[in-house]
């Protein structure tokens, strides 16, 4: 034994000299610090693509908690935790496990559980419920994506279900248009080597690309945007889409979130940058360095781009911000890594005053992870007001009329109405009024989602379609009173899903929300 000590001693100190030299490579992030980074991240995500490890959301803390809620309510409370009863799932061992699976092969991120109460063949009737109105009053479109609404977009080789559907005023699908993923790929009319993008082995775009967002042109074709769901970064493009679902143009250029089309020639798309390089943010005598501890971090920007999908403009959201006299709201800093994150930018109306600084043709931005929304002069490109208040982690905001915005918060309301509302803050006299959940709301519509979700105002601005993303459930609210007019569920039938056993066959599935919108907006 003591021949080997030195032995022994050597290897030990071998052993400790690698875990220190680790160590401080991985502190000062010199050189291999990169490429083990890399490597663990790409294994990380291609093991979350076959489903073997649990997804780091970036909502992970709030999602988390909502299906720990769900999972342990008593069966009666289901509805109060979840949405109305179509939509509640089956919470069987073999049912969770099966929705893991598709979620990672067949269906990426927004397949959400097969219906407890409802049959695959009654999903198409029971999509759609009427309440207080007998009637639409505007046709409206839903959006779709892979496996959706296989009744009208049956699946093909070119086709994966349908981008979007269109209900008429009398509540049947008039218009269906088919998502043709691999065809929207090649229109790709951007360079890869201006937006590289880091996919793990087995990624493709026709399968792992989430269409999430929708806005009609005049003439009828469709903005789409996508995620690009397992990738970094996760903005995956945006196309114009004819109403045959053939694309127009795609542009793969880390897009991501909601549109808003002005015209037929004029779009503001969310987008980001990714950058490595730290900025400074100083306030008064404070300096700081404003980045990321990985490196490199998502710097938010509104695309304006024409109808041929050409690049017009690029407005630094963060520059913007940060050459204002609002920058203090970075300190401190809960997402470094995505500071402000963009989710809606809206071009005010002509209509827009009534206070200072807001004018018809500026641009409100909606700023999740500050709580905060912005104003961007017409003109200039600067941040011209920053507004915040008892909205929290909003999404959506969005100009109404004069000085009064209408946004999706997130987690402002109380306990019994909330977490998420409809709310209305005017700029002019500092009031904020929650439009839906109201008293009156029935017990199980109350509830609503706090972790994303958007809105879209009908033109006569008297209605406004509500879109719960995470529940699978659009709400159609009239502003006047915020009753609830329609629901439209995201209930589909998966019967001609080879992948889903015979069982699971007989259940109509639950997925997210994509976007929606009045088709007759302009």
């Amino acid at each position: 034994m003591l021949k080997r000590l030195p032995f022994i001693l050597f290897v030990v100190a071998l052993v400790l000299g690698a875990f220190f030299a680790g160590m401080w490579v991985w502190q000062t992030r010199v050189f291999p610090y990169r490429l083990a980074y890399s490597a663990h991240k790409t294994l990380r995500v291609a093991l979350e693509m076959r489903g073997l490890v649990a997804s780091e959301d970036e909502d992970g803390s709030v999602a988390a908690a909502r299906r720990v809620a769900l999972e342990n309510a008593p069966e009666g409370e289901s509805n109060k935790l979840n949405t109305a009863s179509l939509l509640e799932c089956d919470r069987s061992e073999a049912a969770r496990e099966l929705t893991n699976r598709l979620r990672k092969r067949e269906f990426p991120e927004r397949l959400k559980c097969p219906a407890a109460r409802v049959a695959s063949r009654e999903a198409s009737a029971k999509r759609l419920e009427f309440i207080a109105a007998d009637r639409l009053d505007d046709p409206v479109l839903l959006g779709g994506g892979r496996g959706r609404f296989l009744e009208h977009c049956p699946p093909s080789p070119r086709s994966a279900g349908c981008l979007a559907v269109e209900y008429s005023r009398a509540g049947e699908v008039s218009r269906a248009i088919p998502f043709r993923p691999q065809a929207i790929e090649a229109a790709n009319i951007v360079s890869e080597q201006d937006y590289p993008y880091e996919h793990p082995p087995g990624w493709v775009f026709w399968k792992n690309a989430l269409a999430t967002s929708i806005d009609p042109y005049p003439g009828g074709d469709l903005l789409a945007v996508f995620r690009a769901s397992h990738a970094f970064p996760y903005g995956g493009g945006a196309a114009r889409v004819a109403p045959d679902g053939h694309p127009r143009w795609f542009r793969k250029d880390y897009s991501h979130h909601l549109p808003h089309i002005i015209d037929d020639n004029f779009a503001l798309v969310p987008g980001f940058r990714v950058e490595q390089k730290n900025r400074t943010l100083q306030v008064g005598q404070l300096k700081s360095a404003l980045g990321c501890e990985e490196e490199r971090w998502l710097v938010d920007t509104v695309r304006l781009i024409d109808g041929a999908g050409r690049l017009l403009e690029e407005i630094d959201i963060l520059g913007a911000l940060l050459e204002s006299s609002y920058n203090g709201i970075l300190f401190p800093r809960s997402k470094k890594c995505d500071p402000t994150h963009l989710n809606f930018a809206h071009q005010l109306g002509p209509d827009a005053g009534g206070v200072d600084g807001i004018a018809p043709g500026d641009i409100v931005v909606s700023l999740r992870n500050l709580s905060a929304f912005g104003i961007i002069d017409r003109d200039t490109r600067r941040l011209k007001r920053l507004e915040r208040g008892g909205f929290i982690r909003q999404h959506a905001v969005r100009h109404f009329e004069k000085a009064r915005f209408l946004m999706f918060d997130n987690l402002g309301t109380d306990g019994v109405h909330g977490p998420s509302r409809l709310l209305m803050v005017d700029l002019a006299t500092g009031k904020e009024t929650t439009l839906f959940p109201r008293d009156h709301t029935p017990a199980h519509l109350r509830r609503v989602t706090a972790v994303d979700g958007h809105i879209e105002v009908s033109p006569d601005r008297r209605r406004v379609l509500f879109n719960e993303r995470t529940h699978g459930r659009i709400l159609e609210l009239r502003l006047s009173d915020g009753r609830v007019l329609n629901i439209f569920r995201q209930l589909h039938d998966l019967s001609s899903v080879d992948a889903i056993p015979e069982p699971f066959r007989q259940r109509a599935w639950v997925f997210q929300s994509g976007a929606s919108s009045y088709a007759n907006r302009f």
